[in-house]
Protein backbone atom coordinates (compact mmCIF):
# COMPACT_ATOMS: atom_id res chain seq x y z
CA UNK A 1 0.00 0.00 0.00
CA UNK A 2 1.08 3.87 -0.13
CA UNK A 3 2.93 3.66 3.92
CA UNK A 4 5.34 1.51 1.53
CA UNK A 5 6.48 4.83 -0.12
CA UNK A 6 7.49 6.14 3.40
CA UNK A 7 11.18 6.04 3.02
CA UNK A 8 13.65 5.38 5.71
CA UNK A 9 12.95 7.01 9.15
CA UNK A 10 10.78 5.83 12.42
CA UNK A 11 7.85 7.17 10.97
CA UNK A 12 6.87 4.44 8.64
CA UNK A 13 7.22 1.99 11.57
CA UNK A 14 4.47 4.03 13.50
CA UNK A 15 2.19 3.40 9.86
CA UNK A 16 2.60 0.13 9.45
CA UNK A 17 2.36 -0.63 13.32
CA UNK A 18 -0.87 1.55 13.16
CA UNK A 19 -2.20 -0.37 10.24
CA UNK A 20 -1.57 -3.41 11.97
CA UNK A 21 -3.24 -2.38 14.78
CA UNK A 22 -6.67 -2.30 12.88
CA UNK A 23 -6.23 -5.77 12.66
CA UNK A 24 -5.02 -7.09 15.89
CA UNK A 25 -4.10 -4.04 18.36
CA UNK A 26 -1.30 -6.03 20.04
CA UNK A 27 0.67 -5.53 17.08
CA UNK A 28 0.83 -1.47 17.62
CA UNK A 29 3.59 -2.73 20.14
CA UNK A 30 4.07 -6.74 20.01
CA UNK A 31 6.17 -8.67 17.21
CA UNK A 32 3.59 -11.67 18.10
CA UNK A 33 -0.10 -12.45 19.71
CA UNK A 34 -1.78 -15.29 20.07
CA UNK A 35 -6.19 -15.46 20.27
CA UNK A 36 -7.96 -18.68 21.57
CA UNK A 37 -11.49 -18.95 20.62
CA UNK A 38 -14.49 -21.22 21.90
CA UNK A 39 -14.69 -24.32 23.91
CA UNK A 40 -15.37 -27.12 21.66
CA UNK A 41 -15.30 -27.11 18.72
CA UNK A 42 -12.29 -24.68 19.26
CA UNK A 43 -10.14 -22.60 17.50
CA UNK A 44 -6.98 -20.52 17.81
CA UNK A 45 -5.03 -17.42 15.75
CA UNK A 46 -1.85 -15.98 15.67
CA UNK A 47 -0.24 -13.33 14.00
CA UNK A 48 3.42 -11.94 13.66
CA UNK A 49 4.97 -8.65 12.17
CA UNK A 50 8.28 -8.25 11.63
CA UNK A 51 9.34 -4.72 10.39
CA UNK A 52 13.26 -4.87 9.60
CA UNK A 53 15.33 -2.25 8.89
CA UNK A 54 17.72 -2.51 5.68
CA UNK A 55 20.11 0.25 7.38
CA UNK A 56 22.84 -1.81 8.51
CA UNK A 57 22.59 -4.59 5.68
CA UNK A 58 25.61 -5.66 4.02
CA UNK A 59 24.66 -8.57 2.19
CA UNK A 60 23.32 -8.54 -1.55
CA UNK A 61 19.34 -9.81 -2.24
CA UNK A 62 18.08 -9.74 0.99
CA UNK A 63 14.68 -10.76 -0.47
CA UNK A 64 16.15 -14.54 -0.97
CA UNK A 65 18.22 -14.53 2.10
CA UNK A 66 14.94 -13.61 4.40
CA UNK A 67 12.74 -16.19 2.55
CA UNK A 68 15.76 -18.38 2.79
CA UNK A 69 16.45 -18.23 6.59
CA UNK A 70 12.56 -18.42 7.29
CA UNK A 71 12.17 -21.15 5.59
CA UNK A 72 14.99 -22.87 6.98
CA UNK A 73 13.49 -21.97 10.56
CA UNK A 74 10.44 -23.46 9.18
CA UNK A 75 11.53 -26.95 8.34
CA UNK A 76 14.13 -27.07 11.49
CA UNK A 77 13.62 -28.52 14.72
CA UNK A 78 12.96 -26.69 17.48
CA UNK A 79 13.72 -27.88 20.97
CA UNK A 80 11.80 -30.92 22.37
CA UNK A 81 10.66 -31.26 18.87
CA UNK A 82 10.76 -34.64 16.69
CA UNK A 83 10.59 -33.75 12.92
CA UNK A 84 10.06 -36.25 10.16
CA UNK A 85 9.74 -35.40 6.43
CA UNK A 86 8.19 -37.40 4.46
CA UNK A 87 9.76 -38.32 0.73
CA UNK A 88 6.58 -38.44 -1.12
CA UNK A 89 3.93 -35.84 -0.45
CA UNK A 90 1.81 -37.25 -2.81
CA UNK A 91 1.67 -40.74 -0.79
CA UNK A 92 3.23 -40.79 2.59
CA UNK A 93 3.56 -44.49 2.77
CA UNK A 94 6.08 -44.46 0.67
CA UNK A 95 9.77 -43.65 0.72
CA UNK A 96 12.42 -42.69 3.13
CA UNK A 97 11.70 -40.02 6.01
CA UNK A 98 14.13 -37.50 7.12
CA UNK A 99 14.53 -37.20 11.07
CA UNK A 100 15.33 -34.67 13.07
CA UNK A 101 15.33 -34.09 16.81
CA UNK A 102 15.30 -30.35 17.84
CA UNK A 103 17.67 -29.29 20.44
CA UNK A 104 18.46 -25.43 21.87
CA UNK A 105 20.70 -24.73 18.39
CA UNK A 106 18.78 -27.20 15.90
CA UNK A 107 17.04 -24.15 14.37
CA UNK A 108 20.06 -22.25 13.81
CA UNK A 109 23.07 -22.42 11.17
CA UNK A 110 25.02 -24.86 10.57
CA UNK A 111 22.93 -27.73 12.35
CA UNK A 112 19.31 -26.02 10.64
CA UNK A 113 17.51 -27.31 7.87
CA UNK A 114 18.35 -26.65 4.41
CA UNK A 115 15.48 -23.95 2.89
CA UNK A 116 13.01 -25.05 1.00
CA UNK A 117 12.59 -24.77 -2.63
CA UNK A 118 10.69 -22.37 -4.14
CA UNK A 119 7.21 -23.94 -5.94
CA UNK A 120 8.01 -27.44 -3.92
CA UNK A 121 5.50 -28.89 -2.26
CA UNK A 122 6.76 -30.41 1.46
CA UNK A 123 5.01 -32.15 3.92
CA UNK A 124 6.48 -32.55 7.68
CA UNK A 125 5.17 -34.41 10.68
CA UNK A 126 6.54 -32.44 13.97
CA UNK A 127 5.96 -34.07 17.40
CA UNK A 128 6.05 -33.46 20.80
CA UNK A 129 5.89 -36.03 24.05
CA UNK A 130 3.66 -34.36 26.29
CA UNK A 131 1.27 -36.75 27.87
CA UNK A 132 1.90 -39.06 25.10
CA UNK A 133 2.84 -38.33 21.50
CA UNK A 134 0.95 -34.95 20.10
CA UNK A 135 1.86 -34.72 16.60
CA UNK A 136 0.74 -32.19 13.51
CA UNK A 137 1.08 -33.34 10.12
CA UNK A 138 1.27 -30.32 7.41
CA UNK A 139 1.76 -29.90 3.79
CA UNK A 140 4.33 -26.69 2.92
CA UNK A 141 4.51 -24.25 -0.56
CA UNK A 142 6.60 -21.36 -1.32
CA UNK A 143 5.94 -19.09 -4.04
CA UNK A 144 6.71 -15.39 -5.29
CA UNK A 145 4.64 -12.63 -6.76
CA UNK A 146 6.43 -10.71 -9.26
CA UNK A 147 4.86 -7.60 -10.48
CA UNK A 148 7.54 -6.76 -12.02
CA UNK A 149 11.40 -7.34 -11.76
CA UNK A 150 11.67 -5.15 -8.66
CA UNK A 151 8.23 -5.73 -6.85
CA UNK A 152 8.27 -9.04 -5.25
CA UNK A 153 6.57 -10.79 -2.53
CA UNK A 154 7.51 -13.89 -1.27
CA UNK A 155 4.97 -16.62 0.61
CA UNK A 156 4.73 -19.49 2.62
CA UNK A 157 1.92 -21.31 2.67
CA UNK A 158 0.84 -24.59 4.95
CA UNK A 159 -2.32 -27.08 5.36
CA UNK A 160 -2.87 -29.60 8.04
CA UNK A 161 -2.44 -33.07 5.78
CA UNK A 162 -5.75 -35.05 6.75
CA UNK A 163 -4.78 -37.80 7.90
CA UNK A 164 -8.28 -39.75 8.43
CA UNK A 165 -8.63 -39.75 4.52
CA UNK A 166 -4.85 -40.55 3.74
CA UNK A 167 -2.93 -43.39 5.43
CA UNK A 168 0.27 -42.63 7.06
CA UNK A 169 3.89 -44.08 6.53
CA UNK A 170 4.35 -47.50 8.09
CA UNK A 171 6.95 -46.05 10.93
CA UNK A 172 4.48 -44.19 12.57
CA UNK A 173 1.98 -45.45 15.62
CA UNK A 174 -1.77 -44.20 15.77
CA UNK A 175 -0.70 -41.60 18.05
CA UNK A 176 1.47 -40.50 15.86
CA UNK A 177 -0.64 -40.23 12.93
CA UNK A 178 -3.18 -38.44 15.00
CA UNK A 179 -3.13 -34.80 14.11
CA UNK A 180 -3.26 -32.97 17.39
CA UNK A 181 -5.37 -30.69 15.47
CA UNK A 182 -8.26 -30.79 13.11
CA UNK A 183 -7.15 -28.16 10.55
CA UNK A 184 -4.58 -25.28 10.22
CA UNK A 185 -4.40 -22.65 7.26
CA UNK A 186 -1.01 -20.88 8.01
CA UNK A 187 0.11 -17.87 5.04
CA UNK A 188 3.23 -15.59 5.74
CA UNK A 189 4.12 -12.71 3.64
CA UNK A 190 8.12 -11.27 2.49
CA UNK A 191 7.82 -7.58 1.25
CA UNK A 192 10.97 -5.91 0.08
CA UNK A 193 11.35 -2.52 -0.18
CA UNK A 194 14.16 0.31 -0.82
CA UNK A 195 14.50 0.92 2.62
CA UNK A 196 13.09 -1.80 4.49
CA UNK A 197 11.69 -5.91 4.61
CA UNK A 198 8.35 -6.79 5.92
CA UNK A 199 7.36 -10.01 7.58
CA UNK A 200 3.77 -10.70 7.83
CA UNK A 201 2.20 -14.05 9.28
CA UNK A 202 -0.93 -15.65 10.44
CA UNK A 203 -1.91 -19.05 11.28
CA UNK A 204 -5.58 -20.48 11.97
CA UNK A 205 -5.99 -23.21 13.46
CA UNK A 206 -9.24 -24.86 14.86
CA UNK A 207 -10.40 -28.58 16.50
CA UNK A 208 -13.78 -29.96 16.93
CA UNK A 209 -12.98 -30.93 20.76
CA UNK A 210 -11.42 -28.37 22.87
CA UNK A 211 -7.94 -27.02 22.53
CA UNK A 212 -5.36 -28.05 24.97
CA UNK A 213 -2.31 -27.70 26.98
CA UNK A 214 -3.16 -23.40 26.14
CA UNK A 215 -0.48 -22.27 28.45
CA UNK A 216 2.66 -24.52 26.86
CA UNK A 217 1.23 -23.31 23.15
CA UNK A 218 1.10 -19.48 24.28
CA UNK A 219 4.67 -19.67 25.75
CA UNK A 220 5.93 -21.68 23.20
CA UNK A 221 4.21 -18.85 20.32
CA UNK A 222 6.36 -16.26 22.31
CA UNK A 223 9.76 -18.17 22.75
CA UNK A 224 9.01 -19.48 18.53
CA UNK A 225 8.52 -15.49 17.48
CA UNK A 226 12.02 -15.00 19.70
CA UNK A 227 14.26 -17.25 17.77
CA UNK A 228 13.05 -16.45 14.47
CA UNK A 229 14.12 -12.89 15.23
CA UNK A 230 17.23 -14.19 15.88
CA UNK A 231 17.63 -16.31 13.19
CA UNK A 232 16.45 -13.68 10.79
CA UNK A 233 19.12 -11.48 12.50
CA UNK A 234 21.82 -13.47 12.61
CA UNK A 235 21.69 -14.58 8.40
CA UNK A 236 21.06 -10.77 7.62
CA UNK A 237 24.04 -10.44 9.64
CA UNK A 238 22.21 -7.27 11.21
CA UNK A 239 21.44 -6.22 15.05
CA UNK A 240 18.38 -7.41 16.57
CA UNK A 241 17.66 -4.16 17.32
CA UNK A 242 17.11 -3.56 13.78
CA UNK A 243 13.82 -5.88 13.50
CA UNK A 244 11.05 -3.85 14.63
Amino acid sequence: GQAWDDGDNGDFVRKIRETAHGIDPALSTEFGNIIFEGKAPSALQTRTLLIISKANLRVTQPLQILRDAITSYKRSGKPDDFVFEYNNVQDLTQGDLIERVGSETSWQKPEAAPAMVSANDIAIKKCRQILGWRCTTALYHTTEYARNSTDKTQFLVSFTYDLTKNADHPKFSSSQSKNQIDGTTSVLIIKETANWLLVYGTDHRYKIDKQSFTSVVQKEFREDTERLRQRIATDLGIPLADIR
